[in-house]
């Protein structure tokens, strides 16, 4: 994680920061134009090179040719020709340092295994006359040699780690994640409010109570306009106007200063902080003669000073509405608002006020905060000077940042409490529970920003490439077909098209894809007959909105005796069919396996449908569009249908292709909250110190992606785009499909990607294989993986080394073996969710078809309750073709006697 230093004019010094064992950074006040480091070392400087971790996000693959010689680097005032260090070398400057080994050598120190070296930091180095060839290194690198490597071959260097140790010591201590120095300049003064100046109008501010709020160019006390408020004659409260700022820090004190002027008449006014309640009435405008501009009488400073118990506060002015004349109107007017740390009215300023003062960075000027730098030049000379100066290689020294909000090093208002079952330290501030780390598990659940979590349709075509004899089979995402009337054999698939047997006169056949919760939508039907009618006319029909055989809609396309093809809008009630419109002749001249297109569509209180023939144009124009809104969702499907009288039974309809093309579920799944969900580099040990209360407060500000962000990254219209380790994210697929049409397992998280891999241990998985041959999948199994093992560092394993750290492959043993602790698990019955934490891993025995009866064959995470209260998870299914959070193929819930509610049978904590 970033570990963040903030520099200020009124720091003695920041505290010594520690980075990987003893080696530390301390940075000391500014005296006047120059700046004092001190980078200390002590011990030992031992380099360790780790067997390659799976997948870390700074993992980094060199391809080199012969020998590689990393360059060394140090200070210009040290080791000037300080140049190369393959270990046991010969330069000179090099064999001042005098390493202790002169190859790598293997440790294996409790589950580490891995290469290392060890060298001793250099010292001032006299010569003769006693003068110093070489002052001590503030810092020092090493290099690394990869000798005899072939052409084209490659080797990873991955999770190196410098040191301290003490003399003697027997090796490494464990692997800790790189670290990165970013340090945020903190401004002379800052202005929380945005809009100050209202040089935006009334962007950000809102009227309160009776009141009317507007911009006002005529009158205004700096830039060109103000912002004007009416409270009407006879308000019954008070009224005024109130505005939110954010970024605060919990358990400090602000003062909001603004400037008014008031028309004749207007009632006394109050500046207030918190829920519009008045506060404080010490600077109303009857009391306020003392606050008169010196450059303008006609405007008053009103100011309230507030402790906030949360990041984010509102504030607002209100004419008093006891103080008002019963018969007049009461106006005021607003400008120059500034809410600022601290209990003093000071001048106010905004981003524009000249030099030094800035704009928020990220923001949009006279709409976000205000920043002044008193000496800014010359402070970030220094400050840069200071990084460069005295941050050791291998941490990054990122560019200083200004006019950003400087992040708390360590809060001092926090409290702890210990909870049993799991064993639990509860973190809380001012404003509540802040976080919970659990004993044994990496996994930290902290209180961020709301957010919400959704999911909407996904579009799908079934081309039926696939063979059944009982069934129509599932689609790739769009959920399973569902046949009612005849029996399975009725429909079936070739392996090129759906078959729907006509073997009744006067009887349909109803196949439809299971999801009901569909309203509106776009898509198409390809179909066609095998014979031409006689006897009486054959239908088929793309149906929508429907619920059962006896209520739904359908655009259906009949073909005649004579060979003319008519398209018809009907609709089914109880049973009943109504013509929406005209069946209306579209074709001509009908023949065996000729096919044809319908589209239907839904769109708000609309339906529509057209027919084409293949080969020709789709029309620009709907056939039918009718206002009707009798069924509100329901599934899409195909309906075939021979008329009595018929003569040419059984005829088959034949379906090429079924296709939605844009769809949306009435009711999505929603999960809204404010948990986010952080990994440790360690297991947690029960103990809290300084560290760990830096990244918890670090955490609290930090809205990167987290564990649950990283698990939406995947679902139904994600968009591609690249994780922390610079390979791809996006939608995934559950896996290629299989003969039947089922999606096949054992896509893993780097078939996802792509490409092949080799585990720590040596294992060796390749890609393509068995088959697996479509990147793109990933299982559900792989899923997990992917969040937790690629993208957020935790180590992976493939079919040996269960220690309780890596991540197995599949779910029977990553519930078995993988990292973290059990919260809850049962044999037989789903658990209590007592204990159940957003991003705790879930255990199914869902598969009846296991040969291993109450094996755990399914697993996702835990996403938090939805707007309907549910506890609701996301998992990487069959039916969904991939990770979802909806229910289809099943309600992704934790309550109820859902497929996956009763099959739940063990609850992780990574």
């Amino acid at each position: 994680m970033p570990l963040n230093i903030t520099f200020g004019n009124d720091e003695e010094w920041v505290p010594v920061i520690p980075f990987s064992g003893d080696i530390q950074v301390r940075v000391y006040k500014v005296f006047g134009p120059e700046l004092d480091g001190e980078f200390i070392v002590g011990g030992d400087l031992a380099v360790i090179v780790p067997r390659p971790k799976p997948l870390h996000p700074l993992a980094g693959v060199f391809t080199v040719q012969g020998d590689l010689k990393a360059g060394v680097k140090a200070p210009a005032a040290a080791f000037k020709d300080f140049v190369h260090y393959p270990f046991g070398g010969v330069d000179p400057a090099m064999a001042m340092i005098g390493p202790t080994s002169g190859a790598l050598t293997s440790a294996a120190a409790g589950s580490y295994n891995r290469q290392y070296g060890i060298f001793t930091a250099p010292a001032d180095y006299p010569v003769s006359g006693g003068n110093l060839a070489w002052k001590r290194a503030a810092y020092a690198s090493v290099g690394f040699k990869f000798a005899g490597m072939n052409y084209n071959k490659h080797q990873i260097l991955d999770a190196v780690q410098l040191e301290t140790v003490r003399l003697g010591a027997a090796g490494p201590s464990a692997y800790q994640n790189a670290r990165e120095v970013q340090a945020v300049i903190r401004p002379t003064r800052l202005n929380y409010a945005a809009n100050p100046n209202m040089e935006s109008g009334i962007t950000g501010y809102n009227q309160v109570a009776s009141a009317s709020i507007a911009a006002d160019s005529s009158f205004f006390w700096k830039g060109t306009q103000s912002l004007k408020v009416t409270v009407p004659a006879g308000a019954t409260a008070d009224s005024g106007v109130t505005f939110r700022v954010s970024g605060m820090i919990p358990g400090r004190t602000y003062t909001m200063s603004a400037k008014v002027s008031v028309a004749i008449g207007c009632g006394d006014i109050t500046p207030w902080s918190g829920t519009g309640t008045v506060q404080v009435r010490n600077t109303q405008w009857t009391q306020a003669a003392n606050s008169l501009d010196p450059d303008d009488p006609r405007w008053r400073t009103l100011h309230v000073t507030f402790t906030t118990a949360s990041s984010s506060v509102s504030l607002g002015l209100n004419v008093l509405h006891g103080t008002m004349t019963p018969s007049t109107a009461s106006m005021f007017w607003v400008d120059g608002v500034l809410v600022e740390e601290g209990e003093t009215v000071r001048d106010y300023f905004d981003g524009s006020t000249g030099d030094g003062y800035l704009w928020e960075a990220t923001g949009v000027p006279n709409l976000t905060r205000s920043y002044f730098y008193e000496n800014r030049v010359e402070r970030s000379f220094l400050v840069q000077t200071l990084l460069t100066e005295n941050v050791p290689l291998g941490i990054t020294a990122s560019a200083p940042q200004y006019a950003v909000l400087p992040e708390v090093t360590i809060a001092s208002n926090l409290t702890y409490q210990s909870l049993s079952n799991p064993n639990q330290l509860v973190v809380s501030d001012a404003a509540g529970q802040l976080a919970v780390l659990t004993v044994g598990s990496k996994t930290v659940t902290m209180r961020g920003p709301q957010r919400t979590f959704t999911e909407q349709k996904r579009t799908f075509v079934d081309d039926f490439t696939r063979t059944l004899s009982n069934g129509l089979g599932m689609t790739a995402g769009g959920g399973t077909w569902l046949s009612l009337l005849g029996t399975d054999a009725n429909f079936s698939v070739n392996g090129s098209q759906g078959v729907v047997l006509l073997d009744t006169a006067n009887t349909g056949r109803y196949a439809s894809i299971n999801d009901a919760d569909l309203a509106d939508f776009s898509g198409t039907t390809t179909l066609t007959f095998d014979k031409v009618p006689a006897g009486a006319s054959t239908s088929a029909s793309m149906m929508f909105g429907y619920l059962d055989s006896n209520n739904h809609y359908r655009a259906r396309l009949n073909i005649t005796t004579t060979g003319d093809i008519q398209l018809a809008l009907e609709k089914t009630v109880a049973g009943t069919t109504t013509n929406l419109a005209t069946t209306t002749t579209i074709g001509t001249g009908f023949a065996a396996n000729q096919l044809w297109h319908i589209r239907a569509s839904r769109s708000g209180g609309n339906i529509m449908c057209r027919a084409w023939k293949d080969g020709t144009t789709e029309p620009g124009t709907w056939a039918f569009s009718v206002a009707e809104s009798t069924f509100a969702t329901g599934r899409i499907g195909v309906r075939g249908f021979a008329a009595t009288g018929s003569t040419v039974l059984p005829t088959k309809v034949l379906l090429e292709q079924v296709t939605l093309d844009s769809g949306v579920w009435a009711h999505p799944p929603v999960v809204t909250h404010n948990s986010w969900v952080r990994t440790l580099d360690t297991p947690f040990d029960g103990t809290w110190n300084d560290d760990l209360a830096m990244r918890i407060t670090a955490w609290a500000q930090d809205t990167s992606d987290d564990a649950l962000a990283y698990a939406m990254k995947f679902i139904t219209g994600a968009p591609v785009g690249t994780g922390p380790d610079g390979w791809q994210v996006g939608q995934a697929s559950y896996g290629p499909p299989s003969t039947d049409g089922t999606r096949i397992e054992f896509s893993d998280w780097n078939d996802y990607l792509g490409f092949g891999w080799t585990y720590p241990d040596g294992e060796v998985r390749t890609f393509p294989h068995g088959l697996i041959t479509t990147s793109g999948g990933m299982d559900c199994s792989g899923f997990v993986r992917t969040v937790y093992g690629r993208l957020l560092g935790l180590p992976m394993t493939f079919s040996n080394n269960y220690d309780g750290l890596n991540i197995p492959r599949q779910s029977r043993d990553m519930g078995a073996s993988g990292p973290g602790i059990v919260v809850r698990s049962s044999t037989g019955s789903a658990p209590s969710l007592s204990g159940l934490q957003i991003g705790d891993v879930l255990f199914f025995d869902a598969d009846s078809g296991e040969a291993t009866s109450g094996q755990l064959d399914h697993c996702g995470i835990y996403l938090g309750l939805d707007s309907l209260g549910n506890p609701r998870f996301i998992s990487s299914r069959k039916t969904a073709n991939g990770p979802t959070m909806s229910d289809l193929g099943g309600n992704s819930l934790l309550n109820g006697t859902g497929t996956y509610a009763t099959a739940l049978r063990m609850i992780r904590r990574f």
